[in-house]
């Protein structure tokens, strides 16, 4: 692997710990704010507002919580993989390390490429038109 690739392969990597701890950070603030709205609708539906909208509202808001989760937890992923890389690369440069961070680029290509699918499957199904 030559080192301009060597490099870009970097590159690449130090954009995917950004992205990914911008969209967590984002992805967080929407969660809580889902808890919080969930909280209030459970309140309303114990002091006797049962009704068959605030069911339906309950169980997507759970639905959401459910998929930001699970979009989190691979953010999570793509975070602590490029970390760790980028902190060993920091210390070691070696022909072996070079071999790793193109499996490296690849797996992180491929858990953006999910996420990016996870999103847009989310957004058609919420806002159809």
């Amino acid at each position: 692997m030559t080192d301009t690739l060597y490099n870009n392969f970097t590159t690449f990597i130090f954009a995917y710990f950004g992205i990914a701890i911008s969209i967590f950070t984002l992805l967080y603030s929407i969660l809580s704010n889902l808890h919080l709205r969930l909280r209030d609708l459970n309140n309303e539906i114990m002091s006797g507002s049962n009704s068959p909208r605030n069911i339906q509202k309950r169980v997507f808001i759970r639905s959401r919580i459910r998929k930001t989760k699970k979009i989190m937890n691979v953010l999570i992923f793509i975070i602590i993989i490029s970390f760790v890389f980028l902190l060993f690369n920091a210390f070691y440069t070696s022909p072996i390390l070079k071999n790793i961070m193109s499996i490296v680029f690849i797996i992180l290509t491929a858990l953006t490429g999910y996420i990016l699918i996870k999103t847009f499957r989310s957004y058609k199904h919420y806002y159809p038109n």
